[in-house]
């Protein structure tokens, strides 16, 4: 049984271990990156549509409509998803939750390709297009950064700036915690 699905029962499961470990830490150094990323991604976008959308409609004002959008989005689909995953889980039949939660899965698939077609009056082949290329071209810039910022300052550094190695101790402990409790699961 995978984690966080539901078994034959319909009820649902999740590892004691994420309950226990904290989230990463907010600091100067995550909010920075956080606004970084949010500007790449935008700059990421209008070279993307620069490239797949016609001229006219490639301006910079309908790449920001476009983020907005995507970005408000985003936030309804957590909004949505928290309340929908809350249903799913009081219904207590799985073939239900599925076919609902699917079918919010292809509503949102819709609304990501519907949001480029109307900004930029394009056909859906062409906004997938762009959204992959705007994640190409986004991911690229990304690791190209790391990889600069790394070599830079050190990755030494980096770790213990993002807090990734109290992280990881957390949680290769609460994991060990976990197994020595249970000597008989793997």
């Amino acid at each position: 049984m995978l984690a966080g699905l539901p078994d034959a029962s319909g009820s649902w499961h999740f590892p004691s271990v994420l309950g226990s470990v904290p989230p990463l830490p907010v600091n100067g150094a995550y909010i920075g990156y956080q606004i970084v990323n949010l500007i790449l991604g935008i700059l990421a976008m209008w070279l993307a549509a620069k490239a797949v959308v016609p001229k006219e409609t490639a301006t910079f004002g309908n790449v920001l409509k476009a983020w907005v959008c995507n970005f408000a989005l985003g936030i309804g689909i957590v909004v949505v998803g928290v309340v929908l995953l809350m249903f799913a889980m009081k219904m207590h039949d799985a073939m239900r939750s599925w076919l609902m939660l699917i079918g919010f899965g292809g509503m949102v698939l819709g609304l990501v390709l519907l949001i480029p077609m109307k900004v930029y009056s394009i056909e859906a082949p062409r906004a997938f297009g762009l959204l992959l290329l705007t994640f190409c071209i986004h991911f690229a810039i990304l690791f190209i950064g790391l990889l600069a910022v790394v070599s830079f300052v050190g990755r030494d550094r980096v770790m213990a700036v993002v807090g990734q190695q109290q992280f990881m101790a957390m949680v290769q402990s609460r994991i060990a915690q976990v197994q020595h409790a249970q000597p008989g699961q793997p």
